[in-house]
């Protein structure tokens, strides 16, 4: 549960109160995967793969601490964060959001995995930006879940995606696009089924695509 709320929704489900949810009209919903994840496990023994995840997700844990974002669940290779809830934070969940993707690709690009030393990890992320709902789901084993449309559609920014790639949203793009424009640039990926969907990068991710590509080449 989020640090800012725990003690009084505790406090609450320890007398078998139930918790209230709470509507936030505007955050940042993250998603991310890993790449062939299935392909990779097979390659690994069960104790490996378990290794495999807490690596990276200590790496990302890690991560967040330096943001104003709060990670919601990691199931598998599945990690969901959000920014912009349960505390507000005007609309500088967008930029949180954005450099919290950036970091992620920087922390996978140099990543290695030692039973597999060959293997380059690699993610798929989508954002999207909009209204949400949240609430505490569960008495024994209560969990903070998110609920709503905005949630959806960053699953599916993500699930189409590209390996390698921050996707947008328009309304992400928009609102980073709006307010830090100097900050990032965005390119289009053009109309696909779910809507138009945007790519984000700066000056530290193109300098790691730059340096991806000149290791491959000189492979």
């Amino acid at each position: 549960l989020p640090k800012t709320d725990s003690r009084q929704v505790a406090d609450r489900l320890k007398l078998g109160q139930t918790v209230e949810p709470e509507g936030f009209d505007s955050v940042t919903v993250f998603f991310s995967d890993v790449v062939k994840f299935t392909q990779l496990a097979a390659k690994c023994s069960a104790f490996q793969v378990v290794s495999l995840l807490n690596d990276l997700y200590n790496g990302f844990d890690s991560i967040i601490e330096d943001h104003c974002v709060y990670k919601v669940e990691s199931i598998g290779d599945g990690y969901l964060c959000v920014s912009g809830l349960p505390t507000r934070n005007g609309f500088a969940h967008a930029k949180e959001i954005a450099e919290l993707s950036l970091s992620f690709m920087e922390f996978v690009n140099k990543f290695r995995f030692a039973p597999l030393p060959r293997e380059r990890i690699q993610l798929r992320i989508g954002v999207n930006t909009g209204p949400c709902v949240a609430g505490v789901v569960g008495l024994s084993m209560p969990r903070y879940c998110l609920f709503g449309d905005t949630v959806n559609t960053a699953s599916r920014m993500e699930s189409n995606g590209k390996a390698g790639y921050i996707h947008l949203s328009k309304d992400a793009h928009d609102l980073v696009a709006s307010k830090y424009n100097q900050d990032y640039e965005t390119r289009s990926r053009g109309e696909v089924i779910i809507k138009v969907i945007y790519y984000l990068k700066n000056e530290r991710m193109l300098i790691l695509h730059l340096t991806s590509y000149n290791k491959v080449g000189n492979n």
